[in-house]
């Protein structure tokens, strides 16, 4: 079983851990009030906004987009560079690269640590 049908397949041992698009759907939708079907279209319209604005991305320059407080997804371009192929040593040329990261912020990385060692200790 290959393919794109089971992208979204989660293991047994990651059940627990992972919250799907359809939980997380349910969480807004319980905590703001708002309908299952508009937080859903929210989210949609909330993906084409974010990947719209990521790939406008240029040269010597990053896009940084903070979607969540504490955590920023960003895409930058390495640009062209001359590299040396390691199975035969002959010189060769990448071309240039988007490069994508997501990033937390300290206070966010903070507050997860704080939080964790209040629930296990």
């Amino acid at each position: 079983m290959c393919g794109t049908k089971n992208k979204n397949i989660i293991r047994k041992d990651e059940e627990e851990m992972t919250i799907t698009r359809e939980n997380m759907i349910d969480l807004l939708s319980e905590k703001s009030g708002y309908y299952k079907k508009d937080v859903r279209e929210l989210l949609h319209c909330m993906d084409e906004v974010v990947f719209d604005e990521l790939c406008k991305v240029q040269p010597d320059e990053e896009i940084s987009i903070q979607i969540v407080q504490g955590a920023k997804f960003s895409t930058r371009v390495i640009p062209q560079r001359d590299r040396v192929d390691p199975r035969d040593g002959k010189p060769i040329i990448c071309r240039p690269t988007v490069k994508v990261a997501c990033k937390f912020s300290q206070d966010m990385k903070l507050k997860l640590q704080e939080n964790y060692d209040e629930k296990h200790n």
